[in-house]
C-alpha cells in the first residue's frame, strides 16, 4: 500500500512548503504544481519483483477546501489549519496483480477507493491516519494506515521527514491478495513499515521529492504462500513546477 503512504506524505510536504510560501507572500485561492512522477513498487503484494509506474504529479488546491494530488483524484477538507487536516477523497490505488506474473492466481486490477483521512502536527511531530474502501467493485475491500513522522527542515529549502507506520486490511482485501487454497488469509495488520521523505525546493517554483517506504509483511500477509518476499520496498520520486 505504498502509494497511499505517498499521498499522506505529499500532503505533509505540501503543507510545509505552503506554510513557508504563505509567510512570504500573499496567496490566491488557487495553488497548482505539475510535473512528472514515477513509483517503483512490488509487482503485487508479496512479490520479489519490482515494476515502475509513471504518473503525472499534481498538487492542486482551491481555497484551502478542494484539492487533487498524485493519488487523490479529488479531495475535500472538512477542516484544515496549518497543523490539522481532516477530510475525504476519491483515491486511485496502484496496487494490482497481473495474471501473467502468477498464473495460478487471479488478476487483480487497480482500483479507486473512497478515503477518510486525518493528520495532526505538534512541533516537528506529525501523526496521520486514513481508511479507504474499494469503490469500483473490484473486491479489494477496506485498508487503513497510521503513520508517525518526525520532520527536520535543513535550511529554508530542504525538508527531511521519517517515521514508522502500520497498514491493516480487512478480510476481503487480505483474501483477494493473499489467499491461495488451502491457505485462507484473515483480516489484520498486513505490514509494519518505515517511511522516509526528502524534499528540495530548488527555487520558488521548482521542487524535487523522493519518498522511500520499507515494509515488512505481518500476519496473514506474512504467512501466505503468495508472499515470496517478506520485505517490500516502494520508491517514489517527482519533479514539480509551481504556477504562480
Amino acid at each position: 500500500m505504498g502509494f497511499q503512504i505517498k499521498a499522506a506524505v505529499l500532503l505533509l510536504a505540501a503543507g510545509a512548503a505552503g506554510s513557508r510560501h504563505a509567510a512570504s507572500s500573499e496567496q490566491s485561492d488557487w495553488k497548482l504544481s505539475l510535473g512528472p512522477g514515477a513509483q517503483t513498487l512490488p509487482a503485487y503484494p508479496g512479490s520479489r519483483q519490482l515494476h515502475t509506474v509513471w504518473f503525472p504529479y499534481i498538487d492542486a488546491e482551491y481555497a484551502d477546501r478542494i484539492y487533487s494530488n498524485a493519488s487523490d483524484l479529488l479531495g475535500v477538507y472538512a477542516y484544515k489549519t496549518a497543523d490539522t487536516q481532516v477530510g475525504s477523497a476519491l483515491e486511485y490505488d496502484l496496487t494490482a496483480r497481473g495474471a501473467s506474473r502468477v498464473p495460478e492466481l487471479a488478476a487483480v486490477r487497480r482500483t479507486t477507493r473512497i478515503k477518510l483521512f486525518a493528520s495532526q502536527t505538534a512541533s516537528f511531530i506529525t501523526v496521520d491516519g486514513n481508511i479507504a474502501r474499494d469503490a469500483a467493485g473490484h473486491h479489494e475491500g477496506t485498508v487503513a494506515q497510521a503513520n508517525l513522522w518526525a520532520s527536520m527542515p535543513l535550511g529554508s529549502a530542504f525538508l527531511l521527514s521519517a517515521g514508522p507506520g502500520l497498514a491493516w486490511g480487512d478480510r476481503q482485501y487480505m483474501q483477494t491478495f493473499f489467499t491461495l487454497p488451502p491457505y485462507f488469509a484473515h483480516a489484520g495488520v498486513s505490514d509494519a513499515h518505515l517511511n522516509g521523505l526528502a524534499q528540495w525546493q530548488i527555487s520558488s517554483q521548482y521542487q524535487i521529492g523522493l519518498l522511500a517506504c520499507a515494509a515488512h509483511l505481518r500476519g496473514s500477509a506474512l504467512q501466505s504462500p503468495v508472499s515470496v518476499q517478506h520485505e517490500q520496498t516502494t520508491l517514489t520520486g517527482w519533479i514539480a513546477y509551481r504556477f504562480k
